[in-house]
């Protein structure tokens, strides 16, 4: 039976997750969310003897994308982005430096991202689904018994609502699409540690009072 492997690379003064993900029958893998310090996380990936075939964006904010042109340009890989983000590609870009950072690279996707989307990492499957609220791209990916859900869902919190595109309304619609997933289903969230449905239908305040 084909497994999916998982390596998690914190990278970037935020602490960004950037997941790197493969076949391990074909070694095709696929990177999500590179933010930051792209040279980490190719020398994590050539550690691994690994063939790059697909960056994955969960949303368009600069420490999730930072690092994914110069990422690109070293694997010729395909950078996948949900459609929603791409209004917003160069604002927030732009957003690092408001965060006292020097503003990144604003890459343009190869591949638009809709809801229902399978990508195929070799002999596995990524599905995508679209839980919009922290920006109005935003993307959880499946597979697996996983769900990775950038900044839309972290152990014990949210992702915020307050920043260019974000909707409260939309964000709780997608947490409460989240929470229909199998509560053994392990989260990988873009920051902060693992969890699962189960724990945030029990302990997440604001799940609670969905």
């Amino acid at each position: 039976m084909n497994i999916l492997n998982v390596v998690k690379v914190v990278v970037g003064p935020l602490a960004t997750n950037c997941y790197i993900v493969w076949c391990e029958s074909t070694r095709e893998s696929c990177i999500i969310d590179p933010g930051f310090e792209g040279e980490v996380i190719i020398e994590r990936v050539e550690d691994l003897d690994l063939h790059v075939t697909t960056l994955l964006c969960t949303h368009a904010h600069f420490d999730h994308i930072g690092a994914a042109s110069f990422i690109r340009d070293r694997f010729e890989a395909k950078l996948c982005i949900h459609e929603a983000d791409t209004p917003y590609l160069d604002t927030y870009s732009r957003m690092a430096e408001d965060f006292g950072f020097n503003r990144v690279d604003t890459p343009s996707p190869d591949i638009l991202l809709k809801d229902g989307v399978i990508l195929r990492i070799g002999e596995s499957k990524l599905k995508i689904i679209h839980t919009p609220g922290h920006t109005p791209g935003s993307c959880s990916i499946i597979s697996e018994g996983r769900v990775f859900t950038g900044d839309t869902l972290f152990s014990g919190s949210t992702g915020r609502w307050d920043l260019p595109g974000g909707s409260f309304y939309y964000l709780k619609l997608s947490l409460k699409r989240l929470m229909m997933l199998p509560t053994d289903t392990l989260i990988l969230p873009g920051h902060g540690p693992y969890t699962t449905i189960w724990r945030e239908r029990m302990y997440n305040p604001l799940i609670r009072c969905l």
